[in-house]
């Protein structure tokens, strides 16, 4: 593996160093067709064979072997890049689990661990997983974000899904392992969202910069402390921040942009329990006045504002019905005006005065109602259901 990876150009991975390791590279006995199936797979991609299944081929399988692996961790591409992730986010899940951490040094002990019965105990974490995503995703909140084809490791960051899955391990693990409808897991969901509603605020509010890994290490000490239901972000918090981002186009003084705004939209969404298009439809951001009206307009940072959440929405695209970069009064398309109300929740009545831009405050105090209602009231409703 070392070998045949390095020759291919790709720069190594810790855990693909590790695959050198004597520890590592311990046969494994009485496994089954599914973990027999997976290394398989796993050794055809990498081109060459393989002759005993060995320690390091578990956790190297572990990201195939997820159900809704994709909403947590994304659906990976072929390139050399994404196969050396989906090997490495294996070793950091497993070593997050049965170690505590997710660095160099815990996956290290993990491959020493000699209480680990690795023919039994990786195949109860794989089931295990399985159950939990199952558990999330009955979830109205994530049964909303699922529906808008949303991927934690896409969207947010691979450093964030991995402290996400972690962390929710843990508190459904202190739980008991609940799967019944029971107070302990009606909490474990309410956790679970409180937990990725925090995540967003961290990673709109860039908190998730540096050293992901010592920060993930963090969380999972701290969390051993914290009570069996977690303290929900305040509304005041949520509230700040998104004036800031109506008022003045900005997070903690820096300008936003479009890419920084677009997790905000599928919270949002979820919140607000409104059900993304069906999956025959790709999903485009729209903004709602279009940007080259912005971009000859002499409005005083024409450039931020464009990109401010009362301009953007998610819309449907079809193959050969999209708004693109059409004013509201130019869209004939009587299903494209079904997209928009129901999306955007602009009625065809107000499609004159939108698509004049020096409207465009009339169209941020519209919307910024909405955002704020959501925030602070449809949220609110999560937390106390």
């Amino acid at each position: 593996i070392f070998n045949i990876i390095n020759s291919k150009g790709t720069t190594l991975s810790a855990v693909e160093i590790l695959s050198a390791k004597p520890s590592w590279n311990e046969p494994i006995d009485n496994l089954n067709s599914s973990q027999v199936k997976a290394v398989t797979q796993l050794y055809k991609k990498i081109g060459v064979p393989n002759k005993n299944i060995v320690k390091w081929d578990l956790p190297a399988t572990l990201l195939s072997r997820l159900d809704y692996s994709s909403f947590f961790f994304k659906g990976f591409s072929e390139s050399p890049t994404d196969f050396s992730k989906t090997i490495t986010l294996g070793f950091k899940i497993l070593s997050g689990l049965l170690e505590g951490g997710v660095t160099k040094d815990n996956i290290d002990g993990l491959g020493k661990n000699k209480e680990i019965r690795w023919d039994t105990t990786f195949e109860q974490n794989v089931t295990e997983l399985n159950q939990l995503h199952k558990l999330i995703l009955s979830y109205d909140y994530f049964k909303y974000l699922k529906s808008w084809q949303f991927e934690i490791s896409k969207h947010l960051s691979d450093a964030i899904a991995l402290n996400f899955t972690i962390l929710v391990y843990k508190d459904w693990e202190r739980k008991g392992k609940p799967i019944g409808n029971d107070l302990k897991m009606k909490q474990f969901q309410k956790n679970c969202f409180i937990l990725l509603d925090l995540l967003f605020y961290e990673y709109i509010t860039k908190m998730w910069r540096g050293s992901s890994d010592s920060r993930i290490a963090s969380n999972i000490t701290n969390f051993k402390k914290m009570g069996e239901s977690l303290e929900p972000l305040s509304i005041t918090k949520w509230e700040e921040l998104l004036i800031e981002i109506f008022d003045h186009q900005a997070i903690d003084g820096v300008k936003i942009s479009q890419k920084m705004m677009e997790p905000l939209l599928y919270h949002f969404y979820a919140i607000s329990k409104i059900q993304g298009p069906d999956s025959d439809y790709k999903i485009e951001v729209d903004h709602i006045i279009p940007q080259t009206l912005f971009k000859n307009s002499v409005i005083p940072n024409k450039e931020v504002v464009m990109h401010s959440l009362f301009n953007l929405a998610f819309l449907p695209k079809d193959e050969n019905i999209s708004k693109s970069n059409k004013r509201l009064v130019e869209i004939n398309d009587q299903w494209l005006k079904d997209q928009i109300e129901k999306y955007a929740f602009i009625s065809e009545s107000e499609y004159q005065l939108y698509s004049d831009i020096s409207n465009y405050k009339s169209l941020k105090d519209f919307r910024e109602n909405i955002f704020l209602d959501t925030f602070k009231v449809k949220r609110l409703k999560i937390l106390n259901n």
